[in-house]
């Protein structure tokens, strides 16, 4: 399936639907590279350690009012008239400040995340973490 499918994009990463699955932790997101019409939008799923990476990310640029920029490389599957990029790497373009509180996140994570957890320390503070994803889908 993988074979002579390789996928990079870059853009802003938004995860849309979180889903945790006896020890499989699943994120959906989608890659805006330029605007709809033009075919603009990529849905990209990913599992366990990057998704992890990216729930941390995402909460990091949350808490300090900014947007997640990203390079995800990957392969395409298509089934049933729809399309997705399995991200297996991402690279994100973010500030020094963003990637050390998102590493600060990533360690406050249990692994495996079997439950998102009711609050994370962002800069010294807790948030609410359903308050941070109030527009993300919990499956």
């Amino acid at each position: 399936m993988k074979r002579n499918n390789l996928v990079i994009l870059s853009g802003e990463l938004k995860p849309l639907v979180i889903k945790i699955l006896s020890s499989l932790f699943l994120v959906e997101c989608r890659l805006t590279t330029d605007v709809p019409a033009l075919g603009g939008h990529h849905l990209v799923m990913t599992d366990n350690k990057l998704a992890r990476e990216i729930l941390a990310f995402e909460l990091a640029v949350r808490s300090l009012d900014t947007v997640l920029i990203a390079t995800v490389q990957g392969w395409l599957f298509s089934a049933q008239g729809q399309a997705r990029v399995i991200a297996e790497h991402a690279y994100f373009h973010v500030s020094p400040d963003v990637r050390s509180q998102a590493a600060q996140v990533i360690r406050s994570l249990p692994e495996p995340l079997t439950v998102l957890p009711a609050s994370v320390s962002v800069n010294g503070t807790k948030l609410k973490t359903s308050e941070l994803l109030k527009d993300v889908h919990f499956g």
